[in-house]
């Protein structure tokens, strides 16, 4: 079977035309490149990338192991890692305003390391941060049936350094929800359940204290076999959350966490559903309002994606920009490739250009802003190296932001 990754870059200028130049192909040489990653997490803050993954080794079949977490800074070099005998799985990176790191993971209730148990549901979350070249003593935030991996985005800061964190899970008792979690900058851990549940999540910190959950799930005005878009907004960070209005109501099958991020008019919303077309190609749908209650407009036609996808492994929203890595299937067995397109929506219209490709392993996107520019790192790995992929675009829309 056939494996292709994308890389979607949906990047829509103002009344100027947005320019968009990619860079070449760059090694992140903080990590060894003996060290393949697995399920990274990309935070890029000012001129410097994190990165976090998961390391297995050939021989991850035959030798159970734990810590297997790697965790980088470039410029800078290698990161330790929190103490204690963890997993370490599927890690999420986040820096609040303060410069604090944050690191949030999973655990799995077989705890022999071996390649069986990461084949498990994760049964725990864990939250570490690290500040003056250390890491704080690692505290459990969540216990239950969840959905968490290396895909999407579940976890955000605000600009006082509480953590807010989003994801779909099976709570004692048998009830499907969203649950959602703030750890305040001084400590304290709430925990709330939102309903209904979803399949998909995921979270953005907005102005102040306003925060909103982007979730896809299905209701009974759902048309059969599709499903809805739904956000919640918090203008209190976290402490209430509003009732829960739709994007949209779809006879297609939503196929990625759908994301939410501000833009200088309002919000705009990026997800990948099936086709709806005969094809069975997958597309690409945006969404903008100008007010969190909405109503949501689709404002550029649906990007259709060669292949079926099998998920979106991950992507990132800034400066009306999107970038997302979508893993997709093509039929071909043992054939696996990885191409890097950029899609260009102005207009009304989308344009396509093929930036990259031959590349093997798990990969994750990251996206800045600074002084009028987007960068865009794309870690993949290449015989067993991560790489980064950095890409700018300048536009007065970003300049202004």
């Amino acid at each position: 079977m056939r494996r292709t990754i994308l890389i979607l870059a949906s990047l829509v200028g103002s009344v100027q035309a947005q320019t968009v130049s990619w860079g070449k192909a760059a090694p992140l040489r903080e990590i060894p490149d003996t060290i393949a990653l697995r399920y990274p997490s990309v935070v890029i803050s000012d001129d410097t990338t994190f990165v976090a993954g998961n390391h297995f080794p050939s021989d991850v079949d035959r030798v159970a192991a734990r810590r297997r977490l790697v965790i980088a800074r470039s410029p800078g070099g290698m990161l330790p890692i929190p103490n204690g005998a963890f997993d370490f799985a599927f890690p999420h990176l986040a820096r609040d305003r303060r410069g604090l790191l944050h690191l949030v993971w999973a655990e799995f209730a077989d705890s022999s390391g071996s390649l069986m148990a990461w084949m498990t549901p994760p049964a725990t979350l864990w939250h570490s941060k690290y500040a003056n070249g250390r890491w704080s003593s690692p505290k459990k935030i969540f216990t239950g049936r969840m959905t968490w991996s290396g895909d999407g985005r579940s976890m955000t800061t605000d600009s006082t350094g509480n953590v807010h964190i989003a994801f779909p899970a099976l709570l004692p008792g048998g009830p499907f929800a969203v649950v959602y979690i703030r750890i305040d900058s001084s400590g304290p851990v709430a925990e709330q359940h939102l309903s209904p549940g979803a399949g998909y999540a995921s979270i953005t910190a907005l102005t102040r204290d306003s925060l909103l959950i982007a979730y896809s799930t299905s209701d009974s005005l759902t048309p059969k076999g599709g499903s809805s878009i739904f956000v919640r907004v918090s203008s209190d960070g976290g402490r209430s959350w509003a009732p829960s209005t739709a994007i949209v109501r779809s006879d297609h099958r939503n196929g990625s966490a759908p994301l939410v991020e501000r833009t200088l008019t309002g919000l705009d919303a990026f997800w990948v559903e099936s086709s709806r077309s005969s094809d069975g190609r997958s597309v690409l749908r945006r969404f903008s309002t100008r007010t969190t209650t909405g109503p949501w407009t689709e404002i550029a036609p649906a990007y259709a994606i060669e292949g079926a996808p099998v998920r979106v492994v991950s992507a990132g929203v800034v400066c009306r920009s999107y970038a997302a890595i979508i893993e997709t299937l093509n039929g071909s067995p043992n054939d696996a490739s990885i191409r890097l397109v950029a899609v260009a929506v102005r207009n009304g219209r989308s344009s396509a250009t093929r930036l990259f490709q031959d590349l093997d392993g798990a990969m994750a996107v990251g996206i800045g802003a600074d002084r009028g520019q987007i960068r865009v790192i794309f870690a993949g790995i290449r015989h067993g190296e991560l790489r980064a992929f950095p890409a700018t675009a300048t536009g007065r829309a970003c300049q202004t932001m």
